[in-house]
């Protein structure tokens, strides 16, 4: 539209330093309520309208939800819902489009239940969409002209301008919100991290004539592992590892039930494999359906090197002698967790672990670890490494261990947690 008065000159002059500004103070702050409300203040003052308002698409997209208003009736105004299907702004939602009306009761499309609801009479109404990244997120509408005129097209060119800045303020203050509740979360998460730690044993207990070793490494920032070594008061020496479906913090939660379990029924004098049970029926009332947990516990009586082994669907153990040749420990009962697993009562297994034999127990962070193209390592390459390097200290059979698997992966992200227990009888 032509500028033809020196009047319309500056008032156009006017508009656009009321806009830059607008834009200068959307870059500087992030107090959204604030930006918003000094948006409209000026939006309304340039187009001499009564009352401007800011509505914004709610999470379910089913109404338009009013986030600021010049009115004195604000807190009215934002207790209000409109249905996205009603009403003049809905039209504009719908569309993408602006709306200008001269007398809003002769529209078929407005929308009366805000007005009986604040108190008021919309007559002039001018509405424009909100629009982020080519998507409308919600409305802002000015109401009323003072002057009893209509909005004119250079008005609806000014809200269109003002929308644009109120936007960008929404998104910026999104964009920070999100930012905020992520610091918050890696904050909750190290704190987590930090607790979970303390479930594993600084310093490994070593009975005499035995080197124990183990360790973990979480896929994320809590895992879903566990571990632990316990010298029972009757002398014999226990060793439990454990591996929760799921990862994460859920799986994390789990893991604390777990060692709470674990350390309190070591007082107990039940056998391993009552033991077992009684953890299977706490997890079957603390775990939701699907979730479960594979268990593998171990009592060894020092002197003797007599082993109980409950494998409750872990990974099997394995017993590697000083000539290379390797035994399996084969799993005595399913998972622990609810429904089904409630009803299956395990065994124990015996075993003996010789002068020089090593025993290595895994979660299938090792076995199930992958490459690009979906090969697994295998349980069989686990116990293969272990032979190879059997003679070796412990910590340096993890490490070689450790790198097999980062070579065999190629460059594949770690995708599960990896706990590894070792346990050898001195020659």
């Amino acid at each position: 539209m032509p500028i033809e008065t020196i009047a319309e000159k500056d008032e156009e002059i006017a508009r656009l330093r009321s806009l830059v500004a607008s834009f200068l103070q959307v870059n500087s702050s992030l107090v959204l309520d604030t930006v918003l409300e000094n948006t409209l203040r000026r939006a309304t003052e340039l187009t001499g309208a009564a009352i401007g308002s800011i509505a914004l698409i709610d999470e379910t997209r089913e109404f338009l939800q009013f986030v600021q208003s010049t009115d004195l009736s604000k807190e009215k105004i934002k207790a209000l819902r409109v249905p996205i299907d009603k009403g003049i702004s809905g039209h504009v939602v719908q569309t993408g489009k602006p709306v200008r009306v001269e007398d809003c009761y002769t529209d078929s499309r407005f929308y009366s239940q805000v007005d009986s609801n604040v108190g008021s009479r919309t007559k002039t109404y001018l509405c424009v969409p909100l629009i982020a990244d080519g998507v409308v997120i919600g409305t802002t509408q000015i109401m009323n002209r003072r002057d009893g005129g209509r909005f004119s097209e250079r008005d609806e060119e000014l809200l269109m301008g003002f929308s644009q800045q109120a936007a960008l303020a929404i998104k910026n203050a999104q964009r920070h919100e999100l930012m905020l509740r992520k610091k918050e979360i890696d904050a909750e998460l190290a704190l987590c991290a930090q607790i979970q730690a303390n479930f594993f044993p600084k310093e490994i207990p070593q009975p005499k004539g035995y080197e124990v070793f183990g360790s973990t490494v979480p896929c994320l920032e809590v895992g879903g592992d566990y571990y632990t070594f316990i010298p029972r008061r009757n002398g014999i020496y226990e060793a439990f590892q454990a591996d929760v479906s799921g990862k994460g913090v859920a799986a994390a939660l789990t893991v604390s039930e777990i060692h709470c379990a674990v350390n309190l029924l070591a007082d107990s004098d039940a056998s391993l494999a009552d033991r077992t049970e009684a953890l299977n029926r706490h997890l079957g009332r603390s775990l939701v359906a699907g979730r479960f947990a594979t268990l593998l516990g171990l009592d060894l009586d020092p002197p003797t090197g007599a082993l109980e082994a409950v494998v409750a669907g872990h990974p099997a153990p394995w017993i590697v002698s000083p000539d290379g040749s390797a035994r399996a420990v084969a799993r005595t009962r399913p998972v622990l967790g609810p429904g089904p697993f409630q009803r299956v009562k395990g065994t124990a297994r015996k075993e003996c672990l010789a002068p020089g034999e090593l025993l290595v127990a895994f979660t299938d962070g090792y076995s199930e670890a992958d490459t690009p193209a979906g090969e697994l390592y295998g349980e069989k390459r686990v116990v293969d490494v272990v032979r190879e390097v059997r003679r070796l200290d412990l910590p340096s059979i993890r490490s070689r261990l450790d790198a097999a698997v980062l070579e065999f992966q190629s460059g594949q992200p770690q995708a599960d947690d990896m706990s590894l227990i070792l346990l050898r009888r001195r020659a």
